[in-house]
């Protein structure tokens, strides 16, 4: 293993100081720190959560090492806090100019720590037969299942799902054509920050949650594209679905009111 600094260098000050305590190689360290940690498996954390205290944690090999190594990755330098607050301030003053130029245009904000509704319509994409659904503005769990890559890190499934998708065991959740659908597009406006949005109908009624945009979306910023241009969203039978028949938590289905 390379050493970690010569001199304490531009790293987290517990690191350094772990360095200095073995001659700059931590691999004993974090083969201990793994094996003695509370996280260290499910038993452990288990354990700890039943009878948890503060000086349990703060002593813990990994949640010192993670804290360490967070904290100096949230770093800021006077340099950078002075360099953000003239960015910021910038900013502002091009964002008055911008409204000022178009004093009879309609801005709405952005994501961020502000209300930001938009609206539209369920609208489709040019057919693709990679989709088995009737028409190309929604997904099934028939389809999710069909991209099923054991040990995959994007498509691995769990087995529960499978066999609920083999049995067709949609509960209340299936659409009346009888499939169980997952995501639809919509003709909505999205950028950064509006993932988990409610979409909802015209009713008030919710009817999705809003968390991605196709690849045309990402110019969204600085154009709309009315013809390509989607919205992701989850349906939200899906995710009633998930937390009914797939994880069992009856409990919250018991708290809502689901419209039929």
């Amino acid at each position: 293993m390379e050493p970690i600094c010569k001199k304490g260098g531009n790293i987290a000050p517990y690191v350094a100081q772990l360095a200095g305590k073995n001659n700059n190689d931590l691999t004993s360290y974090i083969r201990e720190a793994v094996k003695n940690s509370i996280f260290a498996s499910e038993e452990r954390l288990k354990n700890f959560l039943d009878n948890p205290t503060a000086l349990a944690l703060d002593n813990d090999p990994l949640y010192k090492l993670s804290t360490a190594l967070l904290n100096k990755y949230r770093e800021s330098s006077p340099a950078d806090k002075e360099a953000t607050d003239k960015f910021e301030a910038a900013h502002r003053k091009y964002v008055a100019g911008v409204l000022a130029s178009n004093p009879k245009g309609k801005f709405y904000p952005d994501a961020n720590s502000t209300l930001r509704l938009t609206y539209g319509s369920i609208k489709s994409l040019p057919a693709d037969k990679r989709n088995d659904a009737a028409q190309n503005f929604y997904t099934t769990l028939k389809g999710t299942i069909a991209k099923y890559k054991k040990g995959d890190e994007e498509f691995d499934l769990p087995q529960r799902l499978i066999d609920l998708q083999n049995n067709k065991d949609y509960g209340r959740y299936a659409d009346k054509a009888g499939y169980l659908p997952v995501n639809f597009l919509s003709d909505n406006d999205i950028t950064g920050g509006n993932s988990g949005s409610p979409v909802i109908n015209g009713n008030g009624e919710l009817i999705g949650l809003a968390f991605d945009g196709n690849i045309e979306a990402m110019a969204g910023d600085v154009i709309f594209d009315h013809k390509l241009q989607r919205t992701i969203s989850v349906d939200i039978r899906y995710v009633l679905f998930v937390i009914d028949k797939f994880a069992g938590a009856t409990n919250i289905i018991s708290e809502l009111k689901i419209v039929e």
